[in-house]
C-alpha cells in the first residue's frame, strides 16, 4: 500500500504542476487532490522539492545503469517524460523557485553519475578529490545541456540530441575514471 501512496502523491503533484506553476502548489492541493491527510503526505515527504527530487531520482534509477544501455535508456526515458509533460516541466523551470529545482536537478545527476563512476573498475584507485571533479565536470555538462534544451522550447529532437552526445563522449568518463586512479602523481594521495 505505501508504493501506491507514495506514486499517487507524485502522480497528484506532476498533474498539478501541469496546471499551475511549481511555487502555487500547495501539499493542501496534493493532499485534496490525493484524498490524504497532511500526516500522510508527511510521512512520505518533507515538502514539494522533496516530491521533486523522488521524481528526478525515480527516473534516473527507473534503469539499471549498471547494465548495458542503461545510462542511454535512463537519459531517454528522462528526457521522454519532459516531452511528455512539457508544461509540467516549464512550470517547474520557469517558477521563482526555479534554484531549488536546480538543486534537485544536480542532486540527481551526481547521484547518477558517483554511480556510473563506482560501476567502473577502475574506481577503486581513484582518489576523492578526482571522484568529485569527474562528477562536477560531467553533472555540468549534462544539466548544462539539458537547460539549453529547456531554454530553446525543446525544439531539437531528444532521441537525436542523446544519439550525437553518446557517439561524441562515449568512453569518456571511462576513460578519465581509468586515467586519473593510474596517475603515478597521485599513487599516494587517495584521499
Amino acid at each position: 500500500m505505501s508504493k501506491l501512496t507514495k506514486k499517487a502523491i507524485v502522480a497528484s503533484f506532476v498533474s498539478l504542476v501541469s496546471k499551475k506553476p511549481l511555487d502555487k502548489v500547495t501539499v493542501k492541493d496534493i493532499v485534496e487532490d490525493c484524498g490524504i491527510t497532511r500526516n500522510t503526505f508527511y510521512y512520505y515527504f518533507s515538502d514539494i522539492y522533496d516530491i521533486v527530487d523522488e521524481l528526478l531520482s525515480g527516473l534516473g534509477e527507473e534503469y539499471d545503469i549498471t547494465h548495458t544501455g542503461g545510462w542511454e535508456k535512463g537519459f531517454r526515458k528522462t528526457m521522454q517524460f519532459a516531452l511528455d509533460n512539457r508544461r509540467a516541466v516549464y512550470n517547474m523551470y520557469n517558477s521563482s523557485r526555479k534554484n531549488e529545482l536546480m538543486v534537485c536537478i544536480n542532486n540527481a545527476m551526481t547521484r547518477l553519475i558517483e554511480r556510473l563512476i563506482d560501476e567502473n573498475p577502475d574506481s577503486k584507485g581513484l582518489s576523492k578529490k578526482d571522484k568529485k571533479l569527474i562528477v562536477v565536470f560531467y553533472r555540468g555538462a549534462v544539466v548544462a545541456y539539458i537547460v539549453e534544451w529547456l531554454d530553446t522550447g525543446m525544439k531539437d529532437s531528444a532521441d537525436e540530441m542523446i544519439d550525437r552526445v553518446l557517439f561524441l563522449f562515449e568512453g569518456s568518463m571511462d576513460e578519465a575514471v581509468k586515467r586519473a586512479a593510474n596517475d603515478p602523481r597521485c599513487m599516494n594521495k587517495r584521499t
